[in-house]
Parts: structure tokens; sequence; C-alpha cells
């Protein structure tokens, strides 16, 4: 079962994680505020995002990124 639950996690996460560097890419803040949010809302904690960025994005961008999370980091989160 576990099996079961990691395959459509990765197929998610890939999506988010392209419109994240899409939207990082072209400085639309915004956007990019919104998936943040919804990798978090999907169980990510905020250093998961982080590592992600790094892994996958230019330094550049996995600094934009960081600055974001930051930004975001006192935002009230929805109760799970």
């Amino acid at each position: 079962m576990d099996e079961d639950k990691t395959v459509p996690r990765a197929i998610w996460t890939e999506t988010l994680l392209d419109m994240l560097d899409k939207a990082v890419r072209q400085q639309r803040d915004d956007k990019s505020r919104e998936i943040i949010e919804e990798i978090r809302d999907r169980g990510y904690a905020k250093a998961e995002v982080l590592r992600l960025a790094q892994t996958n994005f230019r330094q550049p961008d996995a600094d934009r990124v960081e600055r974001l999370v930051a930004s975001i980091s006192g935002v009230q989160r929805k109760a799970g």
C-alpha cells in the first residue's frame, strides 16, 4: 500500500514543482506563493519545500523560493 501512496504523490509533486519553477522564473510572486502553499498543504514542511527548490531549481530561483517561503511563514495555515 505504501507504494500506492508514493506514486501519485510523486506525480503531483513533479507537476507542482514544474508550475513553481515556471512561476518563479517569470517572477510571478503571488502565483509562486499559491503553489508553495499548496505544496505545504499537501504535507511538505517548510524545510522540505526549500530542499526541493535547492535540488530542482537553479540557484537564483532557489533563493527566490526561500524568500517567498519566508514571506508566507507568518501566514496562518488551515487546520488540517
